[in-house]
């Protein structure tokens, strides 16, 4: 132990814990102009006239401890720090901040519309972490309304979509949250079919979205090596919004007796 009651050992040992974030949102998929970005700061739905949520002291730890991660010097001013953020890009700043956050396990609030933030396989992904969904009751409820079901059924439907959902592999739900994904790709992997740039990179990514022509509804097909699993569909309206989810669980049967 040192003269300021630093052991090494136990420094050494706390660094190599990896975390268990409990409950989380997730991040978002596209680039935030500043208004917005104050807006993720506070849980206000505005920002006080003439005053900045970099002013608090979540802005001023973010300008402490982030800055530096994006090669900046501590305390830089908001503009400078926003502007490194848009340099690098959104798919760098997820898997720079994510990946140098030290969690190894994140149990994520899905309640957040998806299409805005990464899904569950995504976080995963750009953390380098396990990921695992908390499920939110409200959306379940809203899934249910979603598919037209009425007052009359709502409890039941209800329940058994709960049920559903909670027995769901894990696995399903995170394939589903890749083929959301919204992100076009680079112009330079774009291929030339004759449709013009602009059309191209609308037809680039996984989830194509678009009112005549787009993404309507997504299926994954999870099996166990015990031959049991699950099939779950994800419904979509033409502006991208979900619409409904429906699942369905397969269980393997015995061969019949061939005496």
């Amino acid at each position: 132990m040192d003269a300021l009651g630093h052991n090494s050992l136990v420094d050494e040992g706390l660094e190599s814990v990896r975390l268990v974030d409990h409950h989380c949102h997730s991040v978002f998929t596209h680039a935030l102009d500043r208004q917005a970005f104050e807006l993720v700061l506070t849980e206000s739905r505005s920002v006080v006239p003439g005053s900045t949520n970099f002013d608090t002291q979540l802005g001023y730890a973010l300008l402490r401890w982030c800055s530096p991660m994006l090669g900046l010097d501590a305390h830089v001013t908001a503009e400078a720090y926003l502007d490194r953020r848009g340099s690098l890009g959104v798919e760098r700043l997820n898997q720079l901040f994510l990946g140098s956050s030290g969690v190894g396990s994140y149990l994520l609030d899905t309640g957040f519309p998806s299409g805005q933030v990464l899904g569950l396989g995504a976080i995963a992904s750009a953390s380098n972490a396990s990921c695992h969904e908390i499920a939110r009751l409200e959306v379940v409820a809203e899934e249910v309304v979603a598919t037209g079901t009425g007052p009359d059924k709502f409890v039941e439907v209800f329940r058994t979509a709960l049920a559903e959902r909670l027995a769901a592999p894990p696995r399903a739900a995170a394939l589903l949250d890749l083929l959301a994904d919204r992100a076009p790709a680079a112009d330079g992997e774009l291929p030339d079919t004759g449709v013009g740039l602009p059309e191209e990179r609308r037809l680039s990514p996984a989830f194509i979205l678009g009112t005549e022509y787009g993404t309507r509804s997504t299926t994954a097909l999870v099996l166990g090596t015990d031959g049991h699993g699950a099939v779950i569909e994800r419904s979509y309206a033409a502006d991208g919004s979900p619409s409904g989810t429906r699942r369905f669980r397969l269980s393997r049967r015995a061969p019949p007796d061939a005496g």
